[in-house]
């Protein structure tokens, strides 16, 4: 089942994303390490607004309503905003120079960007990311756009099949943290 990202659903959530950050080799995770951003994040998935914030998620739940996979979005309008909550949880960990997570453009103007997809490692290869790639559409219309757009790493062709199997289209080339990206859109 999809739905709606819930505050019980956070603790599954976090390692999750911790993937993806990982995947991206993001400089604050090697300097504060894994376990410490993974607590991070946990709270910063409690501050409405922030990139993170689980109602800005959609999750795919097997019968058991174990969380198997989850959506992470916001419109492009939000970019500019959407981490300032890192920094009130960089503080409250008593880091006073600020580092942020992000600081690298991702999104293209107009659409709702889909920030993360992943699914559980013991749940790859079932459809689940299918499924919340089909369903983020609604998500974006609800949000206010009706072009979906994301960013694939160069070096992952499995994904971006995944992705042009879906109705996804190049639509440009970036660069985030160190690693070059196409962007790619659809319209719903």
């Amino acid at each position: 089942m999809i739905r709606q990202a819930e505050k019980k659903d956070i603790e599954a959530i976090v390692p999750l994303i911790m993937m993806i950050l990982r995947d991206m080799e993001l400089p604050l995770l090697a300097e504060l390490g894994e376990d410490k951003v993974s607590d991070m994040m946990s709270e910063a998935c409690l501050i409405e607004g922030y990139r993170y914030y689980y109602k800005r998620a959609i999750v795919l739940t097997d019968e058991h309503e174990k969380v198997c996979g989850v959506a992470f979005g916001y419109l492009h309008r939000d970019e500019k905003e959407i981490d300032q909550a890192w920094d009130i949880i960089m503080n409250r960990y008593g880091y006073i120079e600020q580092q942020p997570l992000f600081s690298d453009k991702e999104t293209f103007p107009g659409e709702w960007y889909l920030d993360t997809l992943a699914v559980g490692p013991s749940e790859q290869g079932h459809g689940y990311g299918t499924q919340l790639l089909e369903a983020v559409g609604a998500f974006a219309i609800q949000a206010g756009s009706h072009i979906v757009g994301l960013n694939v790493d160069v070096q992952n062709p499995r994904a971006r099949q995944l992705y042009e199997r879906v109705g996804f289209e190049a639509v440009g080339e970036m660069m985030i943290s160190d690693h070059c990206y196409t962007h790619m859109q659809k319209e719903v």
